[in-house]
């Protein structure tokens, strides 16, 4: 198990803070004098790239990774992302004094506002022009000779008009005539020159420092195999605020889990099959029935390579004891009977019945097919095991031996009752 804390670094100390909540607002950087843990397993790299090989030196070490702000954890030969889910946010730590304000600079003086332009002096009208001279009156042309009266003539024409007369001298310049309207106003003048700029006001003093928030904590806990979350084992990573500054992540200050689970090996197919020779309850004891079992296999070429045992118990001992319980269960032609030990031997009904004998031969469903189990519900061995399988008597009050029906899908399969020891009954053979 191990523990870091903000001295990793600032960065990770602000990611950690930002996962876990609980972190002050002050802007300030974090101080050495919060740290308290210790560095996350003194791996902080750059990149991913930059990470060492994921093997058995740095199996469930932790590291973080500079530029993608990510927490990674070295398992099954790969360097995996821890992912925290969201949390709520812890209450944000006290803020330090504000300083004080510096005063604010002097005004520049304001610039002087231009001059108004005068204004204009109406203009002076023209003068107008002098009449011109009438011309004079052409001559009288010299008057002819009285000629005889005659008859009344026709009205002459009109003389044609003098020529005009040329224009008189001009008269004397007139008079100044009156003032000019008042003129237009003038434009406006240009702006002063821009004052001075005020000196800078004094800065204010700094203010006083915040208090010093409380330390992020992670520490990793590796699981073993079977742990409700991660069934192959894996790590458990838990994330939180130092709140009694002890330097250790108490279970009490634990805000966020993650895990980082182990790939689930492949669950292996076991053959379990019905001996298609039968005995009395004198089976020469458990380790006689699994000789049985080991003799039937033999007759089909594809168990050449594996080995059996019988599903029997004795007053000493139950199948689990001698057998593991992993992987899921078939028969003979690969079809599923259980997917798991606790499925075969609880009352839960099987997937198929388990009917085919070591070569694959089906054995239809009869009362009166029968095998020797001495096994009762959940595996437990029976009170009834013909003297532990060592009795053939006729006589039950002597022995009798628990057994069950083949082809029986419900638990009835191993656990139907007690029957004669001098009855032949198969075996049911398990693969190891």
């Amino acid at each position: 198990m191990r523990t870091i804390g903000v001295g990793m670094s600032l960065v990770l100390a602000t990611m950690v803070s930002a996962m876990v909540g609980g972190c002050s607002d002050d802007p300030s950087p974090v101080r050495e004098q919060a740290a308290t843990g210790v560095s996350l397993d003194k791996l902080e790299v750059r990149t991913r790239g930059e990470l060492p090989a994921c093997d058995a030196s740095t199996e469930a070490m932790l590291a973080y990774v500079v530029d993608e702000k990510r927490i990674v954890a070295c398992l099954d030969g790969s360097w995996q992302e821890v992912i925290f889910p969201d949390a709520p946010r812890g209450a944000a730590g006290a803020r330090g004094d504000q300083g004080a304000a510096g005063e604010t600079g002097a005004t520049g003086d304001k610039g002087d506002r231009g001059a108004k332009g005068d204004k204009g002096d109406r203009g002076a009208t023209g003068l107008e022009g002098a009449v011109g001279d009438k011309g004079a009156q052409g001559d009288v042309g010299a008057a002819g000779d009285k000629g005889d009266e005659g008859d009344e003539g026709e009205k002459g024409d009109t003389g044609a008009t003098g020529d005009k007369g040329r224009a008189g001298e001009g008269g004397a310049q007139g008079a100044a005539g009156e003032q000019g309207d008042k003129g237009r106003a003038g434009d406006k003048g240009a702006a002063g020159d821009k004052g001075d700029k005020g000196d800078t006001g004094a800065g204010g003093d700094k203010g006083g420092a915040g208090a010093i928030g409380f330390t992020s904590l992670v520490k990793s806990t590796t699981l073993a195999l079977g742990d409700a979350k991660c069934e192959a084992g894996g790590i458990r990573i838990d994330a939180g605020i130092d709140a009694n500054r002890n330097g250790i992540l108490d279970s009490s200050e634990i805000t966020q889990s993650a895990w980082v689970c182990k790939d689930a090996p492949p669950v292996r197919s076991r053959t379990i099959f019905v001996t298609s020779s039968k005995w009395t309850g004198n089976l020469g004891g458990v380790s006689g029935a699994h000789a049985k079992c080991q003799a039937a296999k033999a007759q089909n070429p594809a168990f050449a390579s594996k080995s059996f045992k019988a599903l029997i118990g004795s007053s000493t001992t139950k199948p689990s004891n001698y057998l593991v319980t992993d992987g899921k269960f078939v028969r003979v032609d690969g079809t599923v009977v259980a997917k798991s030990w606790q499925q075969l031997l609880s009352s839960t009904s099987l997937d198929a019945a388990i009917n085919q004998t070591q070569t694959g031969a089906v054995i239809a469903y009869s009362s009166s097919e029968q095998a020797w189990t001495g096994v009762a519900w959940g595996g437990e061995a029976s009170a009834n095991t013909c003297l532990n399988w060592t009795s053939s008597t006729s006589n039950y009050q002597t022995a009798t031996g628990h057994s069950g029906t083949v082809a029986q899908t419900w638990h009835w399969w191993f656990n139907q009752g007690g029957g004669m020891c001098d009855y032949a009954r198969a075996l049911y053979c398990i693969e190891e």
